[in-house]
């Protein structure tokens, strides 16, 4: 029995001295000290920063600030583990986030720690093995015919071409906003789409924003569209009214509409028209 327990003591050391050794060996991970809040501020900076577009950057900004930092940002990079992310993403799909706005919430995240895991502050990315499913979209509203044709007639009888342009051509709101009238071809009754406007934050870290004009946001963004032939010769007569201009359709001292306003404009014509 005594050799016997000298053989299982032995073992016991052999096999302690053995996980000492690995435990030596195992790299320490900067990541154990480091909160996720501060690391996806040297994120943004170092990878993102001048490599996207401002208005993709600031979104990115704000994504982070709403959603992953007051519920991860104190968390430390080896903290965030798997459960904690699965935790993290079922939160924001039952407060009713839509899965867009989560699954661009969990890319942002995930491009971060490969980053963290690339530049040697943890051992592996936990995001790799997840993926966030869709579900169910909420049915979306669709105007009637007869919805349609009043809002037509309201349109033209108040002059709102703005609107009668996005109706027609299902052009963005930015896009109509940064509309030139050098877009229309009238010969072929088309309208090209080469750039969209939008507010962004100014630059220098100022809490006031400006209004930019850009090009669209992917290449297939960039197309031409149809136009029906009433709204065509709409166009064609405020075009002459306007002197035949060649600035922006819908803006006013050689600036881009302000989405905004046509926002605004439109919700109180649809509220009118009892549409919302």
């Amino acid at each position: 029995n005594l050799h016997l327990f000298q053989m299982s003591h032995g073992r016991y050391q052999l096999l302690r001295k053995k996980a000492e050794h690995l435990r030596r060996r195992e790299p320490a991970f900067p990541g154990q000290r480091i909160l996720l809040k501060d690391w996806m501020g040297t994120w943004l900076q170092e990878e993102l920063l001048g490599r996207v577009k401002p208005s993709s950057y600031q979104a990115y900004q704000r994504q982070i600030s709403a959603h992953l930092l007051p519920c991860l940002g104190n968390d430390l990079l080896s903290e965030i583990t798997p459960p904690r992310i699965l935790a993290f993403v079922e939160g924001m799909e039952a407060a009713g986030f839509a899965c867009a706005t989560v699954k661009g919430v969990f890319r942002l995240l995930k491009a971060a720690l490969r980053h963290a895991h690339e530049a040697g502050l943890l051992p592996r990315n936990p995001c790799r093995n997840i993926r966030v499913q869709p579900w169910e979209k909420p049915e979306q509203r669709v105007l009637s015919r007869s919805e349609q044709e009043a809002l037509r007639h309201a349109c033209i009888s108040q002059g709102e071409l703005p609107a009668l342009v996005g109706l027609y051509t299902g052009m963005r709101l930015g896009e109509v906003c940064a509309l030139k009238w050098t877009d229309i071809d009238w010969e072929k009754c088309t309208i090209s789409v080469k750039r969209t406007a939008q507010r962004t934050t100014r630059s220098g870290g100022e809490l006031r924003t400006e209004l930019t004009v850009g090009a669209p946001k992917s290449r297939r963004s960039r197309r031409v569209l149809p136009v029906p032939e009433f709204l065509l010769a709409l166009l064609k007569a405020a075009w002459i009214a306007a002197g035949k201009a060649q600035g922006y359709l819908f803006g006013k001292g050689g600036r881009a509409a302000e989405p905004r306003t046509l926002q605004r404009r439109f919700r109180r014509l649809s509220r009118a028209l009892g549409l919302i």
